[in-house]
């Protein structure tokens, strides 16, 4: 069942019971609305029910004293003297309870004003919390989308280039190898033939010396005047030792 009360807080009142938002009564004692004779009477529903005898009309400010009504049961003098109720005192009260409505309207309504700015704010901080949120989210996009990019380059670009690049350099190395391994080859040969030559030349003199002593011998032979005379031989050059060859005789 819905709240019979006055709700400042609402935007439109409604009968408690039916929820119709037209000819509405409220109590002056409890405060509770409901709808007019005209709709469903439940604000003489509420008198009844409670016997709080005066309901003010929120549309016309108007006072209402259920005292005021007949009573079937009761003599015509009694009616008449209920009839009677100060109509200024019951406008009064009436004056009175339309102040203190005003008034607790106003205190809600500033009440309500506070939450409203309290929530403002409280919104605007989450809306830029939730912004800065959504730029980081789109920095972070754009980062993946970008080292995915570069993913991509290097799968499909950069890593094939440096591939075929290793394999030329490794054929240039290749071919260094076999051309060092190819001089290295021919300077062995080239100091091969260098020791050949030393020796070949080492074997020269020698041969030289002894066709020079062979010589000697034969015109030693030819004329025995020279048998008593001392035969020289300079020393030789080169890698045979330098040694000098002394041949005497004696007449």
């Amino acid at each position: 069942q819905k709240s019979n009360v006055l709700d400042p807080s609402l935007g439109q009142n409604e009968c408690g019971v039916c929820g119709v938002t037209e000819s509405l009564w409220i109590c002056l004692i409890c405060g509770n609305i409901g709808c007019g004779r005209y709709q469903e009477a439940h604000a003489y529903c509420h008198y009844k029910e409670t016997s709080h005898l005066y309901a003010l009309e929120l549309e016309t400010q108007r006072v209402w004293d259920y005292a005021e009504l007949p009573s079937p049961d009761g003599p015509p003098q009694m009616q008449q003297a209920r009839a009677e109720v100060d109509q200024d005192k019951l406008d009064a009260i009436g004056i009175e309870y339309s102040y203190l409505l005003s008034t607790q309207l106003s205190s809600q309504r500033v009440y309500y004003e506070e939450k409203l700015e309290s929530v403002t704010l409280q919104l605007s901080k989450l809306t830029s919390q939730v912004q800065k949120l959504e730029d980081e989210i789109s920095t972070l996009n754009q980062d993946k989308d970008k080292y995915k990019k570069e993913n991509y380059l290097l799968e499909k670009e950069k890593i094939p280039s440096l591939i075929k690049e290793k394999k030329v350099i490794e054929k240039k190395m290749e071919k260094f190898t076999e051309k060092s391994n190819k001089l290295e080859k021919e300077l062995n040969g080239e100091r091969e033939l260098e020791n050949k030559d030393v020796k070949i030349k080492d074997l020269e003199e020698q041969v030289r010396d002894l066709m020079f002593f062979f010589s000697s011998q034969e015109k030693l032979k030819d004329n025995p005047e020279l048998a008593g005379g001392n035969i020289v031989v300079s020393e030789n050059s080169g890698n045979s030792g330098g040694n000098a060859r002394k041949k005497k005789g004696k007449r």
